[in-house]
């Protein structure tokens, strides 16, 4: 979008819905999606807080229902295990509360080829719960585009991928933990709380960067004395 002055800037659900709601009705469209929700939240909204963002995606439903346009939320999973799907999603459990249909698209783990991807329901109220559909993206020849590939069904479940502690999942995010840390320390030693505190932005707790470090045979040393 643009202000009054042509300066671009990057609107925001609770300020500029009107705004959406307008191009929608001009250019007539079926579908929204807002990806990922949390760079479209105004700056006071706590994303983790229900009230919060109920607040914000109640206008929203009621704007998908005035024009007829769906409206398709994006947002990336957290760094939790052994928990169900509903509580994998970042920010509050209140995002797929407010909705009326939760998909969850994660890498097939019987996959040895790492390009087979699983999309799960985690939420359906609108009627029975579709089975876990199986696709990879696909390159078309002579194209720099690429393509949607479905390749059947499978029935392993939201629930099941999301509560699985100690396999193939959570070696993957033990891999980009062991990676993050890597780069970040890169350019040179940091302080621990430095690391955990940028470690927390990115989604790894400490626990998990621990054992990154062990992994990667980084050395900690103490300098100074007391608080120094």
């Amino acid at each position: 979008m643009q202000d009054s002055v042509g300066n671009e800037f990057m609107p925001t659900l609770g300020r500029h819905l009107w705004a959406i709601e307008q191009q929608i009705e001009a250019s007539n469209a079926s579908l929204v999606i807002i990806d990922p929700l949390m760079a479209y939240l105004d700056a006071e909204v706590n994303a983790n807080r229900d009230q919060d963002v109920r607040r914000v995606l109640s206008p929203v439903s009621s704007m998908a229902e005035r024009t007829g346009c769906a409206v398709v939320v994006l947002r990336h999973l957290n760094k939790a295990t052994g928990m169900t799907g509903l509580y994998r999603g970042g920010g509050s459990i209140g995002i797929i509360g407010a909705a009326r249909v939760g998909l969850l698209a994660h890498k097939d783990g019987d996959d040895t080829t790492g390009q087979r991807r699983l999309l799960m329901v985690q939420k359906c109220n609108i009627g029975p719960e579709a089975v876990t559909l199986v696709y990879q993206i696909s390159g078309i020849e002579g194209s720099d585009s690429s393509r949607v590939e479905w390749l059947g069904e499978s029935p392993v479940t939201a629930d099941h991928v999301m509560s699985q502690p100690g396999d193939r999942f959570e070696r993957e995010d033990m891999t980009d933990s062991r990676r993050w840390l890597s780069d970040i320390l890169a350019a040179g030693p940091l302080s621990s709380n430095d690391i955990y505190r940028e470690g927390a932005k990115a989604g790894y707790s400490p626990r998990t960067l621990k054992r990154a470090k062990s992994e990667l045979g980084v050395k900690a040393v103490k300098q100074g004395f007391g608080n120094d």
